[in-house]
């Protein structure tokens, strides 16, 4: 999966994330087949970035770690895991719920990196 500019959509390309406006409400799911038209329709609702599936044609390109594309600041990243892991204490010895407590802190913190992509 990689992210890719508005301007770079093409007909039939699947998102990997979902697309969220300012206020985190999903405009697009993850799997959802992109079209040329949307692009129109995204860069009014301030959208500049799409995750899409497959493999990075440039993996050269600009890397999130390198600070060229937004990322999502530590502190913010660290008061989001610890608000979760207190929600999974009581039942953090399951095996299940430790995978859930992991998905959902993968599932935020997506959300909250898409937000902060937004402004």
């Amino acid at each position: 999966m990689h992210r890719i500019p508005i301007s770079g959509i093409e007909d039939g390309m699947v998102l990997a994330v979902e697309v969220l406006d300012e206020r985190g409400g999903v405009l697009l799911s993850a799997g959802d087949r992109l079209h040329k038209s949307y692009t129109r329709k995204l860069r009014a609702w301030g959208v500049k970035e799409v995750t899409v599936a497959g493999e990075d044609p440039a993996p050269d390109g600009p890397d999130e770690r390198s600070g060229e594309m937004p990322a999502l600041p530590v502190e913010m990243k660290e008061r989001i895991l610890r608000k979760i892991s207190r929600r999974y204490e009581k039942v953090a010895d399951e095996p299940l719920m430790k995978k859930l407590m992991r998905l959902s802190q993968k599932h935020v913190l997506n959300r909250a990196a898409q937000r902060c992509a937004l402004k």
